[in-house]
């Protein structure tokens, strides 16, 4: 009966003991976005009176995109309409902040891809204008019904 009882606890443990691919998290930020709560955004900028000028990208659930509200998915064709977006913002001067918000289940290759345009365009980690998360409200933003 031991041997029985140490055979099974030893398949048991052989069993637990198979690879299961460990899945990257897209939420982490990566190096180069900040937050709207870091101290280090905030260290050398003071505290406002009124929020910088900012744009968010978000990443819906779906994939799609949308700048500010407006969904360039269906209206613009997208990507090609983020890259001009993020071309224009990066000849601003000062540059506005650019925030990418996204959907709990929104598709992690459409995050990598965003992050992926906003560091080609707007070189994030030198001009620590990339931002990552909800953004803070604004009254010219869309409310959900």
């Amino acid at each position: 009966m031991k041997k029985l009882a140490l055979t099974v606890v030893l398949i048991l443990i052989a069993s637990c003991n198979k690879s299961v691919p460990i899945q990257p998290n897209c939420a982490v930020p990566p190096r180069g976005f900040l937050n709207w709560n870091d101290t280090h955004f905030w260290d050398g900028r003071g505290i406002p009176i009124t929020l910088p000028a900012f744009n968010t990208i978000k990443v819906e659930r779906s994939g799609s995109l949308t700048w500010n509200g407006a969904d360039i998915e269906s209206l613009y064709g997208g990507e090609p309409a983020l890259m001009t977006f993020l071309d224009a913002v990066a000849k601003m001067h000062p540059q506005p902040f650019t925030t990418l918000d996204f959907e709990a289940g929104a598709p992690c290759a459409s995050i990598e891809r965003v992050r992926a345009l906003m560091n080609k365009h707007l070189k994030c980690e030198e001009s620590e204008t990339c931002l990552q998360g909800r953004a803070p409200y604004r009254s010219a933003d869309k409310i959900a019904p």
